[in-house]
């Protein structure tokens, strides 16, 4: 959000939190025919206390066996709101997948991509317990989204530091 005016930077990132909490809210409350998260999935992810934070991946070439992983790394790592914490202090993840029924039905070794990218997630947050899910999506056809929160977190203190200056 770089190049937002001071008067649409805070509403534009409350707006996206609310968002990502709302999509969480709505996956968790829909069956799937593959994986469910569900909505005691989402609520272990938000009663473990600590810092949360949250993000999504919209992924066009998923074809590559590392693409899911790489996507959910950069993710975590271009997110203004994971920087400065230690990820493997994570109590609670949720990392559910949207892709369209046509690329469920087509790409070969898609499952063992979404599996890696899950193991991914798994192995940067430590012993936390990593809910996933897997849903399908006729209007996304041509595209997966990664969703991810996590939760648990211990306080980042060198950022605490940097913004009490």
């Amino acid at each position: 959000y770089k190049k937002l005016t001071v008067a649409k930077f805070f509403p534009t990132i409350n707006n996206s939190v609310a968002q990502l909490l709302n999509i969480f809210n709505v996956i968790s409350v829909e069956p799937s025919e593959y994986i469910s998260f569900d909505s005691t999935d989402f609520q272990s992810v938000l009663e473990v206390g600590g810092h949360m934070i949250m993000g999504v991946s919209v992924i066009k070439d998923f074809t590559s066996p590392t693409s899911i992983s790489e996507a959910l790394k950069k993710n975590l790592s271009k997110t203004l709101l994971a920087s400065n914490f230690d990820l493997s202090t994570a109590q609670a993840v949720a990392c559910v997948v949207i892709g369209g029924e046509e690329e469920f039905n087509t790409v070969e070794g898609l499952m063992d991509n979404i599996n890696f990218g899950f193991d991914t997630i798994a192995s940067f947050t430590g012993k936390s317990k990593v809910h996933r899910g897997v849903y399908s999506d006729e209007n996304r056809n041509g595209s997966v989204a990664v969703y991810t929160a996590i939760s648990g977190l211990k306080k980042p203190s060198e950022r605490y530091k940097k913004i009490k200056g």
